[in-house]
């Protein structure tokens, strides 16, 4: 099902991309990114390629402008069985919501600098489980060719896959004292302070999804 509703999203996002190539997102003018002879060209005359010419060399621009953000999620598996009567293993039970925000946000990192994808305790077991994050980057895998003929900048499966970590488990729901400290860093933390230590003068941007643990303890730590 998760599979059907990333290729339905890819559908949309191709259409749009196709409509705007992205030459919305721009604030500049033809003129102002390319001299009016290469506007002209026989490689940009075409109303198409000129737009596309633009919307790539725009995207260069604003690449280092690009928000650095951190996504945290309690992700559960693909195959999530949703409601808060389930019936079924502990590890699958769970809200899909999160499953659903993640197909919408790999369909926009092009707009972002993905510098963490977190899984923090999550399901009725309290587990961080970072496969499930690593699944649902299998399945970008299968799309983000066809993304990136339409925007270069759309980020790798295995640049994804790298930047993928994992919190601690049965955190959700417990008192600070019991979570946080001393022995108490995962390579989720960890992976937070060398993020934020990058030479970089951009601000990082934190998304908490699912339990903020993982933030609070790269905090208590510097």
């Amino acid at each position: 099902m998760i599979k059907v509703v990333f290729y339905i999203m890819l559908m949309l996002v191709t259409i749009n991309c196709s409509a705007q190539q992205y030459v919305s997102t721009s604030n500049f003018e033809y003129d102002e990114i390319i001299p009016r002879e290469v506007a002209n060209s026989p490689l940009t005359k075409n109303h198409n390629s000129r737009d596309k010419t633009v919307a790539n060399l725009s995207r260069e621009i604003d690449d280092d402008k690009k928000p650095r953000v951190i996504v945290t999620t309690d992700f559960p598996p693909l195959d999530v069985i949703p409601g808060g009567d389930c019936d079924g293993p502990p590890p699958k039970c769970s809200d899909p919501d999160d499953i659903q925000s993640m197909v919408r946000f790999l369909l926009y990192t092009n707009e972002f600098e993905v510098e963490a994808l977190i899984a923090s305790a999550a399901t009725f077991a309290n587990i961080a489980d970072k496969q499930n994050l690593l699944d649902i980057i299998d399945l970008y895998d299968e799309i983000d060719e066809n993304l990136r003929d339409h925007d270069k900048t759309f980020p790798t499966a295995n640049y994804l896959r790298s930047v993928t970590y994992e919190g601690r488990d049965d955190t959700w729901g417990e008192p600070t004292n019991k979570i946080l400290g001393k022995g108490m860093n995962s390579e989720a933390s960890d992976a937070i302070i060398r993020i934020v230590d990058k030479p970089d003068s951009r601000p990082v941007w934190i998304t908490v999804w699912g339990g903020p643990r993982e933030v609070a303890q790269a905090i208590w730590k510097v």
